[in-house]
């Protein structure tokens, strides 16, 4: 489960996300250590270890609320079974950076949804040689996620109940 929201502090990151992977700055990613933080097998890094190795942080800065929260949610989509949101992410930005230098830019898209969880969606834009690599993610809203931590709380409380009786 991913735990993105559409704050004004992840409309911030998305946006600080898209001009760092920018037409001009996209080759800074291809160039060693940065390409290796996506698929090196002892220098791969999760999305809170490169957020970390850049100070990609809110503006309110690293130790914010902000800031906090932005670590604990690219940690959390790490979480789960099979292939996670951030194992996609992390893929497909390989292979943009890599495996594909007709890669012009990548491009992040956040839309809210109803779901409990985080989805993640590729897609080229653009002419065949010098193309956008388009990556939707589709998270749970703020409204999707208060209710699920509501129900866990109600579940917990009633185990404890039954617990005592």
């Amino acid at each position: 489960m991913g735990l993105i929201f559409n704050t004004p502090a992840t409309i911030e990151m998305t946006e600080k996300a898209n001009s760092l992977f920018s037409n001009a700055s996209i080759g800074w990613w291809r160039q060693t250590p940065q390409r290796n933080w996506y698929a090196g097998v002892t220098t791969k890094k999760k999305l809170h270890e490169i957020a970390k190795a850049i100070n990609f942080f809110p503006s309110n800065g690293e130790t914010s609320n902000e800031g906090r929260n932005w670590i604990k949610w690219l940690k959390e989509m790490h979480k789960g079974s099979g292939t996670t949101p951030a194992e996609q992410i992390l893929k497909i930005v390989d292979h943009a950076l890599g495996d594909d230098p007709k890669c012009a830019e990548i491009f992040f898209c956040i839309i809210p949804t109803s779901a409990n969880y985080a989805t993640v969606t590729p897609s080229k834009v653009g002419p065949p040689n010098a193309y956008t690599r388009l990556i939707t993610i589709e998270t749970p809203t703020l409204a999707t996620m208060k209710r699920m931590v509501r129900r866990r709380a109600a579940a917990r409380r009633k185990a404890r109940t039954k617990k005592k009786s």
